[in-house]
């Protein structure tokens, strides 16, 4: 989603030139660059990575006696087997899962790992907000002396 560029006020010009944000163009399409995230609500900072892995779905086997056979041939030509087709139909479906990584504040305690709560990721402009239920799976953090912390975390979607 675009929104309006802050520097020329969406008019393209900034002192008489073409504005050096927007290239003239009046808005701007939102990217990575100073999205926030919070779990809980408990801001962990700003992200640097975002990875969402989609839902798995599970399969069922529901072939019968009376599913086709297929004869499978060997390289000289002769039958070497034959087997059963199986017949396969989409089973449970897990949420998927979301994995992160950020700089900014490590507020993140082993008790809550195992958690479900709403994940937020805001961009500053609000032109991107979504919210994800998920459950907290792990997290590492880092912090050194003149550095900001970093840290990475993985979550289970509920799907609810």
């Amino acid at each position: 989603m675009a929104y309006t560029c802050p520097k020329c006020g969406g008019t393209g010009i900034f002192a008489l030139q073409q504005c050096p944000r927007c290239f003239g163009h009046g808005t701007l399409i939102e990217d990575s660059q100073g999205l926030t995230v919070s779990w809980g609500g408990i801001v962990l900072g700003s992200l640097t990575s975002f990875k969402y892995g989609s839902p798995k779905v599970s399969t069922e086997d529901v072939t019968g006696l009376a599913s086709s056979y297929k004869s499978f041939t060997g390289a000289n030509g002769a039958a070497t087997h034959s087997g059963m087709i199986r017949h396969l139909i989409a089973g449970d479906i897990t949420p998927g899962t979301v994995e992160i990584s950020w700089h900014g504040v490590g507020k993140l305690g082993d008790a809550m790992v195992g958690n479900v709560q709403t994940m937020v990721v805001t961009h500053p402009q609000n032109t991107i907000k979504f919210s994800l239920n998920g459950m907290l799976l792990g997290y590492d953090m880092t912090a050194a002396v003149n550095a900001v912390v970093e840290g990475t975390a993985s979550f289970q979607l509920t799907g609810v």
